[in-house]
C-alpha cells in the first residue's frame, strides 16, 4: 500500500487510516500492522501485538467484517468518495452554473467527463486563444453535469464549455 488514504466508517465512529509503504496512521498515530491472506474472504490481521482473524464480504458499498465482536459493517471512503457524497448532500441547494469560454478559441484538450467530481482549481479544458493555451479551471466543488464541447471545437466568446453542479 504505497500512497494510500481513505476513511473507515465504522457505525458511528470513523477513523483515518494514511499508509505509506509499510508506515501506518490510524488517526494519526503510527501502527504496526500487517495482513496476511488466510483463504479467498479470511484474513489474519496483526495490529501492534494483537491478532485478529475477520471475514470480509462485499455487500454493496459497505464491506461486512466477521471477528472476534460479531459482524460489523465497514465502509471504506477515499478522499473522492468523500467529495462525492459532500456534493451529493448539497446538490439539492446548488445551482447549476455554466463555465464559458473567456474568449474565442479552439478547444485542445478537454481533460474531464461527465459524472466527474472535481476541486477547485482542477483543470476542466484547454482552450488555444492567439496562439496561446489557456487552462480553463473549475471555480468551486462539484461534480461535471455536461461537457458542451469536444476537442478540436472552435468556441466564440461566451460560448458555454462545460456545466458544473
Amino acid at each position: 500500500m504505497s500512497g494510500s488514504w481513505f476513511k473507515a466508517e465504522v457505525g458511528s465512529r470513523s477513523f483515518e487510516i494514511d499508509a505509506h509503504g509499510d508506515r501506518i496512521l490510524l488517526d494519526g498515530r503510527a501502527v504496526d500492522a500487517s495482513v496476511a491472506k488466510v483463504s479467498p474472504n479470511v484474513y489474519s490481521i496483526l495490529i501492534d501485538g494483537l491478532s485478529f482473524e475477520v471475514t470480509v464480504s462485499e455487500n454493496g458499498a459497505t464491506t461486512q467484517v466477521s471477528g472476534i465482536n460479531g459482524i460489523v459493517d465497514v465502509e471504506l471512503l477515499s478522499r473522492l468518495d468523500l467529495l462525492v457524497r459532500e456534493t451529493k448532500k448539497t446538490a439539492g441547494t446548488a445551482k447549476a452554473e455554466d463555465i464559458k469560454a473567456p474568449m474565442p478559441g479552439l478547444v485542445l484538450k478537454v481533460q474531464v467527463r461527465e459524472g466527474d467530481a472535481v476541486c477547485a482549481g482542477d483543470g476542466l479544458l484547454v482552450l488555444e486563444a492567439m496562439k496561446m493555451e489557456n487552462e480553463i479551471f473549475a471555480t468551486g466543488n462539484c461534480v461535471v453535469e455536461h461537457v458542451h464541447v469536444s476537442e478540436g471545437d472552435a468556441v466564440k466568446k461566451g460560448a458555454v464549455l462545460v456545466t458544473m453542479r
